[in-house]
């Protein structure tokens, strides 16, 4: 069966784009179309995966039609083709199923965001969310707060960012801790700003560990502490990625200058 690349425990970082991924146990047709459509895409050959994935969508089947329509919204949204993926997205949101209709709607809510269409995203996460599945429904909660920063509604955000750390999930409430300490400290809360950065630092290294030192530092550096804002600067250049890495050193550069 053709299905994204589902994430092997709860603990890791689901991507922003779902990949495709082969699974060989076969239980009917529909899923041997799926895993020719994946094993298609893998060879380069788009226009026979389109074909099976959307032959699948149409089939009506319960389990595998909605598989299809993620796997040819996934593949359309790629190729920029972005009408017709909302169509084959928003067949696999509205199809109900437990597991794909979060991720169609996810993604479907990308696509409009990014079309500027922000009702339309906002609606669809609300789907998400009233799904109440463990993993989609707080990430659905993380972009709505993303959404009301975006649209000047900081209270929005902060009460929905805490409430997902709230949660503990454990990718998404990382994710809301560190967004949220990134509000605070440009609201000017520093202590705040200082408790959600640490929150992120108490976790196993995760991806925003570096960005958390980094906030960390802004915060020190505010308070005139040179020396912690020096060694959380630090701490971020050394675990950063490039844009990471490149603000720590600035702000280095600027203690010594």
């Amino acid at each position: 069966m053709a299905l994204w690349k589902r994430r092997r425990n709860r603990d890791e970082q689901p991507p922003r784009r779902p990949e495709y991924e082969v699974d060989h146990t076969v239980n009917s047709v529909w899923e041997l179309i799926l895993g020719l459509g994946a094993i298609a895409v893998k060879d380069g050959k788009p226009e026979l995966a389109e074909d099976n994935f959307r032959q699948v969508m149409n089939s009506g089947d319960p389990d595998s039609a909605p598989i299809g329509a993620f796997n040819l919204g996934l593949l359309l949204d790629k190729r920029g083709e972005l009408t017709e993926a909302q169509d084959a997205y928003r067949r696999g949101l509205e199809s109900g199923h437990p597991e794909v209709a979060g991720m169609c709607g996810l993604n479907l809510s990308e696509v409009l965001r990014g079309l500027g269409d922000i009702e339309g995203a906002l609606n669809c996460l609300r789907l998400v969310a009233a799904t109440e599945h463990p993993d989609h429904a707080p990430r659905a909660a993380v972009n709505t707060a993303q959404i009301a920063l975006e649209e000047g509604l900081p209270d929005v955000a902060e009460r929905t960012f805490r409430q997902v750390v709230a949660t503990e999930h454990p990718v998404e409430s990382i994710r809301a801790a560190y967004h949220l300490s990134v509000l605070l400290l440009g609201n000017g809360d520093l202590a705040g700003a200082q408790e959600a950065a640490t929150w992120v630092l108490n976790v196993d290294r995760n991806e925003f560990t570096a960005a958390a030192h980094f906030v960390i530092g802004e915060v020190s550096l505010k308070r005139e502490d040179v020396a912690a804002a020096e060694l959380s600067y630090s701490r971020a250049l050394e675990l950063g990625d490039e844009q990471i890495a490149a603000l720590a050193r600035n702000a280095l550069r600027d203690l010594v200058g």
